[in-house]
C-alpha cells in the first residue's frame, strides 16, 4: 500500500533526524533477507515492522533476526522495555508474556461546536467530558 509505505518513510526520516531510528538486517552472502524497523526513545524500544524475503520464508528469517537482536539487547544495560506497537499476533506472542490494551482519546476545545461534533462522532463520549 503506497500510503502506508509513505507513512513509514516519513516516520523513519523524522526519527532518523532525532537519532531514534534503528534498522537491523539479516544478510546471507551480502544479500539482505530480513529487516527490523525500530524506534529507540530513551531506554525504550518500539518494534514497528519486521520483514523478510519470501524466498527464505521456510527458514523464519524474521524470527532469526529478532532472536539475534534480542540477544544483543539483553547485553545492553541501557534499555528497559520493548514494545511491539500493534496487535498481539501469534508471531509476536512468541517474544512476550504480557499485553496491554490501547485506548483512543479524542480531545477538543470546550465549545458548543466541539461538543456537538464529539456527540456525533462518539455517542456517550461527550457525557464523560470534563469542562474547564
Amino acid at each position: 500500500d503506497p500510503t502506508v509505505a509513505a507513512f513509514y518513510v516519513r516516520l523513519a526520516e523524522r526519527q532518523a533526524k532525532m537519532g531514534q531510528l534503528q534498522l537491523g538486517f539479516l544478510r546471507i552472502g551480502g544479500k539482505r533477507i530480513a529487516f527490523n524497523y525500530l524506534l529507540r526513545c530513551g531506554p525504550k524500544l518500539y518494534a514497528l515492522k519486521i520483514g523478510y524475503d519470501p524466498e527464505f520464508a521456510r527458514f523464519g528469517p524474521g524470527q532469526l533476526l529478532f532472536h539475534d537482536w534480542l540477544r544483543e539487547l539483553h547485553a545492553d544495560p541501557n534499555w528497559v522495555a520493548l514494545d511491539f506497537l500493534g496487535p498481539a499476533t501469534p508471531t509476536l506472542r512468541r517474544w512476550t508474556n504480557r499485553c496491554y490494551s490501547v485506548e483512543r482519546l479524542l480531545l477538543a476545545p470546550s465549545r458548543w461546536l466541539s461538543r456537538t461534533l464529539l456527540r456525533t462522532l462518539r455517542p456517550g463520549l461527550a457525557t464523560s467530558l470534563v469542562s474547564r
